[in-house]
């Protein structure tokens, strides 16, 4: 379990996590006191990894001990937190992480799930 935490994110990983983030922040419309949070803290980025580590055995039962150490490893890194600010401050629209799989597969074809479920 140690070794988990001491493994720095690939970037695919971190761009995993950040667009999953991302996504759900922007799907709730709380970029902005996100963002505020986020530019506050960024200086304590190393302690919020280190708290990670020290609250895995409660948080982790309840949100999945491989999220929260990847959550963890995330925050653990200003530059982590620095890139996920500028993902959230970005005016775009945000992609479902799921489509984004589809996007990077297959760039020519874009497939919606919204569409099958309302029929």
């Amino acid at each position: 379990m140690e070794a988990t935490w001491t493994e720095k994110l690939t970037p695919e990983e971190e761009d995993r996590l950040i667009a999953k983030l991302t996504y759900e922040v922007k799907r709730r419309k709380l970029e902005v006191p996100v963002v505020f949070f986020l530019e506050m803290h960024k200086p304590l980025a190393g302690i919020a990894g280190n708290a990670a580590i020290a609250t895995t055995p409660f948080f982790g039962s309840l949100v999945g001990l491989g999220n929260w150490q990847d959550y963890g490893r995330l925050f653990g890194s200003m530059k982590s937190v620095e890139k996920l600010i500028r993902s959230l401050e970005d005016p775009t629209e945000p992609i479902k992480p799921d489509e984004q799989k589809s996007l990077r597969n297959d760039s020519s074809e874009v497939t919606s799930n919204d569409d099958e479920e309302s029929n």
